[in-house]
């Protein structure tokens, strides 16, 4: 008897599993083909690993699972299907620091079943059926058993939802979906698919998605303020840590200069926001110094911050425009008798009554009065006559021809430029009349600052200082030792025990004080007496290299109008801290 063999059989199929997308640096993407992927059982089929990553890492892990109950770890192993049927085939990888990723295809492999016993016997009995055999079997094995491949979809830039849709509607499933950061795809849209659009893969297969979680999260580290300061005693100060972008951001502070005398005493480390808490050593020395804080955090934007802890010592600088120094020395708060009693000799009774005056914060003040070249750093050009020759010209002289009005002008301006080039906080201002006693007399209740110089005359003589080694004319700039006839170049003779020059005599100073003709209701914590509203009159102090000694003492005092200029009155400065 004569049968026709009617062989199911399906062609072979090249089932490829394609990379796309792009992937992320480190991260592997797994893929495989196979061959055959359709036949009669028994089917052998050797599986052959495509996976791939894109760094210097390595894949070296393989796991398959058949869909058939059993597996392998091999790389590219052949595996035989005894049973008809369509199985599912997956591959994971994993790289040599952990990381996996899964490629799936679903009904991949289709196993069929021939009619028992009529294939082998026909064709060992006679050729021509078998060969019709096969030519009848294999017809109706492409008609009926070999299975449409699909395009993938392109879903990048779509939406999670819209593009699990598309994937879905196409007859593909969802595979793995990961995140990644984008600075240009809105967070929970598609970045990338694999497999690639218009990649051909079984129906059923799987599209893995990366979704953005929008840009980047980047922290930026800020340190505030860039500079803080501390007095000559020494204290605390406190900066201020933040994370001004996105996402976590761990932080550590250190001093990195000055940590003999500057020391973190909180905030060493922290997360995001906090407070870095320095104490500040007293400065045994005469000169400021500067400590710097350092703030790190890993990864964040604008690490390393430096900020700087600047110590006032027992002299400030502030730096002119033009690179020229105005330098003060440091007045130390303290309680003091204000004014002239009545036994003092050459006294007015503008000097009365005496009162105790406690000033409760140390200021510093010019070391000597402002010079005409600092004036001339800081303005530019003369508010009226500019100086002269005959009364004293240089840039080491004092400023003078300048009003209370002018000298107002010169500390706005000065105040502009220490905020400009951040030598702040403290600004520059006029003594109030009690400051400039205070500093006038350093710790001293004698008639000057250098001692009574009873010995001769208040006229124009000179005679033993008193307290002090020396004369008056080693101190003071007065009628006695003024040829030539005009002001002296600033600290040329002796200074105080506070380090002030010219204290006495050269020119006289501004004060901010209004003027009023006795101390009855004075204020007592050395705040400038101001009139509400202000006075028709100011206050100047300490004498001029033309008057008496009596003019040139430590509570003397006169009044004048604040626009009033003139050869023999000028002005000093103070700083508060």
């Amino acid at each position: 008897m004569r049968m026709t063999l009617r062989m199911l059989l399906f062609p072979l199929l090249a089932g490829v599993l394609l990379l796309g997308g792009g992937c992320r640096p480190g991260v592997p993407v797994a893929g495989f083909t196979a061959a055959p992927l359709t036949g009669v059982a028994p089917l052998t089929v050797q599986f052959t690993d495509t996976s791939r990553i894109e760094k210097a890492d390595s894949i070296d892990a393989w796991a398959w699972d058949f869909g058939d109950g059993t597996s392998s770890e091999e790389q590219n192993p052949s595996h035989v299907y005894t049973t008809p049927g369509s199985y599912t085939v997956s591959l994971v990888v994993t790289t040599n620091k952990g990381k996996t990723n899964t490629a799936t295809l679903a009904d991949y492999i289709a196993v069929t079943a021939g009619p028992e016993g009529e294939g082998e016997g026909e064709g060992e009995g006679e050729g021509e059926g078998e060969g019709e055999g096969e030519g009848e079997g294999e017809g109706e094995g492409e008609g009926e058993g070999e299975p449409s491949l699909v395009s993938v979809p392109n879903v990048v830039g779509q939406t999670q939802a819209n593009a699990e849709a598309a994937i879905t509607g196409a007859g593909l499933t969802v595979g793995d979906i990961t995140q990644e950061s984008s600075a240009t795809v809105p967070a929970g849209a598609v970045i990338a698919q694999n497999p690639e659009a218009g990649t051909e893969v079984a129906p059923g297969a799987a599209v893995s998605l990366t979704l953005s979680t929008g840009p980047p999260e980047t922290p930026a580290l800020s340190v505030t303020p860039a500079r803080q300061f501390a007095g000559v005693g020494g204290g605390a100060v406190a900066f201020a840590v933040a994370n001004t972008g996105v996402g976590t951001m761990n932080w550590s502070a250190s001093v990195t200069v000055g940590g003999a005398w500057c020391r973190i005493t909180s905030g060493m480390i922290g997360v995001n926001a906090g407070t870095v808490n320095v104490t500040v050593d007293p400065n045994p020395g005469p000169d400021p110094r500067t400590g710097e804080i350092t703030v790190t955090a890993a990864g964040a934007a604008g690490s390393p911050v430096t900020v700087q802890v600047v110590q006032f010592g027992e002299r400030d600088v502030v730096m002119l425009p033009g690179d020229v120094p105005l330098e003060l020395s440091l007045i130390p708060a303290d309680t003091f008798q204000m004014g002239s009693s009545a036994f003092e000799q050459g006294r007015t009774p503008a000097e009365g009554p005496v009162r105790t005056v406690t000033l409760t914060k140390d200021f510093y003040m010019g070391v000597v009065e402002v010079t005409q070249a600092q004036w001339l750093a800081v303005m530019g050009s003369w508010p009226g006559p500019p100086p002269a020759a005959s009364e004293g010209l240089g840039g080491n002289y004092p400023a003078y021809n300048v009003s209370w009005n002018d000298a107002k002008n010169f500390v706005a301006a000065l105040n502009g430029h220490i905020a400009a080039t951040d030598q702040g906080p403290a600004t520059v201002r006029l003594p109030s009349e009690a400051e400039w006693e205070h500093a006038c007399r350093a710790g001293t209740q004698t008639r000057f600052f250098f001692g009574d110089s009873l010995g001769c005359s208040d006229a124009a003589t000179d005679c033993a200082a008193g307290t002090l080694p020396g004369n008056r004319t080693d101190y003071m700039w007065f009628g006695a030792n003024n040829s030539p006839d005009t002001t002296k170049p600033a600290g040329s003779l002796l200074p105080n025990h506070f380090g002030l020059y010219d204290m006495a005599g050269n020119v006289w100073e501004w004060c901010e004080d209004d003027w009023h003709d006795d101390y009855t209701a004075a204020p007592l914590d050395g705040r400038a007496w101001l009139g509400s509203p202000r006075g028709a009159q100011r206050v100047f102090r300490g004498g001029a290299w033309f008057n008496s000694a009596r003019v040139c003492r430590s509570a003397s005092r006169s009044p004048e109008t604040p626009d009033h200029r003139i050869y023999s009155i000028g002005f000093r400065v103070v700083r508060t801290l």
